[in-house]
């Protein structure tokens, strides 16, 4: 039975008690909040999502509107508007925002010569055939050959600095394809995948790089 459709005053009951429970149950109380609520009371079908679910849910989005908060709330509240996003995934999908804009925070500060010595450390224990395809990875993706260059003054968070960073990432057209530049443009289009679903940039850090890499020359 569609209780939306046969008893909707019982629906209208259940949302204003669960927005009472909210004002009351949460540290900050947003509009976002109130959008995740609507949503679950409003969906036909929940499917596995229960109570404990929208309780993560809105502690996930728990944070004052504007300020450095902004960013991440905006984005959460697209993702909530989204007829495709069903109640169910909203939970993986606000993690997964939360993690991205923790590591956009700090890509600028990223640093492949440090990489290098992280792995450079495990070379006494590895595999000699191993330790080369190490030492050639190092050769091929080294500082100077990133996969874009973040030392420039690129906002990661405006539309224009972001485009310009992502065709950055792109492999030259006349390119023969060879060591890096065969990955480029999965990574290019993965990229184009996330912002497309978050509106935010996404990069792999070098350490995702290395491991991607290294098979390439082990083919």
């Amino acid at each position: 039975m569609d209780v939306r459709r046969n008893d909707p005053a019982s629906i209208e009951k259940a949302l204003e008690v669960l927005l009472a429970w909210k004002e009351k149950a949460m540290v900050c109380n947003n509009s976002v909040q109130t959008l995740i609520i609507n949503k679950v009371m409003n969906c036909p079908q929940l499917g596995p999502f229960d109570f404990a679910d929208l309780d993560v849910c809105l502690r996930l989005v728990d944070r004052s509107e504007g300020g450095p908060n902004q960013v991440f709330l905006s984005r959460a509240s697209v993702l909530v508007e989204d007829q495709k996003v069903a109640p169910k995934d909203l939970k993986g999908l606000l993690g997964h925002l939360e993690t991205m804009l923790f590591f956009l925070k700090y890509a600028k500060s990223e640093d492949l010569s440090l990489t290098h010595q992280e792995f450079k450390k495990q070379t006494n224990i590895l595999n000699p055939a191993v330790s080369g395809y190490l030492d050639w990875a190092q050769r091929e993706y080294r500082p100077g050959k990133e996969l874009v260059d973040l030392s420039r003054s690129h906002s990661l968070m405006d539309t224009s600095d972001v485009s310009a960073v992502l065709q950055a990432m792109r492999p030259a057209q006349n390119s023969s394809f060879s060591g890096l530049d065969i990955f480029r443009e999965i990574f290019y289009q993965w990229a184009l995948c996330m912002r497309k679903q978050f509106n935010l940039l996404v990069l792999p850090h070098h350490t995702q790089v290395f491991f991607i890499f290294l098979p390439g020359r082990a083919g």
